[in-house]
């Protein structure tokens, strides 16, 4: 299964990009006002995270071939910088409402804030994770280190194999 580079790819990429972003800002705002419903909101997490790992593992694929084009490496790396956090955030903003998931009180914006530092391995220690949740940076900065790297490989095979053409 090979994502054709195309506007349709562009729309689908930017459709699950937004989608994320609904998808968080939605549940960030039944957070604030304490209306969490556990087995919705795992669901649509669970649906937006295939999707992702749909489009990212043929994503892949296609750049593996040698007419990959320097956009799907790109898009590739706003899904996997950016939907991923947000996906992980999410699962924080669901897990914080049913049990302390991060230390101290923070709102929807301090844990979207912890999914970034997190994903990133950055770690400045101003929030922490509790419980539950403990696996769960574990697992956000395991995929966020393995994921950036891949990223920076794909992004450096793309240059070395065009700059021969040029």
């Amino acid at each position: 299964m090979n994502i054709p580079d195309s506007k349709f790819t562009k729309y689908v990429v930017l459709a699950i990009f937004l989608f994320s972003i609904a998808n968080y800002g939605r549940i960030a705002a039944d957070f604030s006002q304490g209306n969490v419903w556990l087995p919705i909101d795992l669901l649509t997490l669970v649906a937006t995270s295939i999707v992702t790992f749909l489009l990212v593992r043929s994503g892949m694929e296609c750049i593996s071939q040698e007419e990959a084009r320097g956009s799907i490496v790109a898009f590739l790396g706003v899904i996997v910088g950016v939907s991923v956090p947000l996906g992980f955030a999410t699962a924080y903003l669901i897990f914080h409402q049913h049990f302390e998931c991060i230390s101290g009180d923070p709102t929807s914006l301090d844990i979207l804030y912890f999914s970034f530092v997190t994903f990133t391995t950055l770690g400045y220690g101003d929030f922490s994770p509790v419980g539950v949740c403990k696996g769960f940076a574990a697992l956000e900065a395991i995929v966020g280190y393995l994921s950036l790297g891949i990223f920076a490989a794909l992004l450096v095979t793309y240059l070395a194999r065009n700059q021969g053409t040029k």
